[in-house]
């Protein structure tokens, strides 16, 4: 059966990797095939009518059991996108979209209660889509100025080695 998983990688300088997770079964899945928005559990990004996106979600971190909380509203910056793509062959399709290569958020995360509040922090968001299995994304995006720059590759591993080409994105 499928399901979802809201999943909030947290980096802080001189400390490892945080990962919160929380799976949900495909009851617990709600997608809007007219629009960007997503529920999964009770976790959602919804598209507001002016451009913006509202992302609330919570998990759990792995280990520990502690909360996290995100309530962000990201506001992608006109004209500054990765159109939708294909990337790949007849073995191997994978689909990708930057609608918020170069965007700003307000609000806040909240690891057990201790929140720290957001306003105009540097935002990115994607979309994703396509053969899944054994597949790995390399992929980074970089923001200097009114420049930014999006690479990456899809690759699938195993029997069915398929390494695409690095792609980069330029946007000024």
């Amino acid at each position: 059966t499928h399901g979802g998983q809201v999943l909030i990688t947290l980096h802080e300088e001189g400390r490892g990797e945080r990962r919160f997770e929380t799976l949900w079964p495909s009851p617990r899945i709600a997608v809007d095939t007219a629009r960007a928005d997503l529920r999964v559990g009770d976790s959602e990004v919804t598209l507001d009518a002016d451009g913006r996106y509202r992302v609330r979600a919570r998990a759990r971190e792995q280990g520990t059991g502690a909360v996290a909380e995100v309530d962000l509203l990201v506001t992608p910056e006109p004209a500054a996108y990765f159109p939708g793509a294909n990337i790949g062959g007849e073995s191997l399709v994978s689909g990708y979209a930057v609608p918020g290569l170069r965007a700003t958020a307000v609000g806040s995360l909240c690891i057990a209660g201790r929140c720290e509040r957001f306003d105009g922090a540097q935002s990115y968001h994607d979309h994703n889509w396509g053969v899944w299995r054994d597949v790995t994304w390399e992929w980074g995006s970089a923001r200097v100025g009114a420049y930014s720059l999006l690479y990456g590759r899809v690759q699938r591993e195993g029997t069915d080695l398929v390494n695409e080409p690095l792609f980069v994105y330029l946007v000024d």
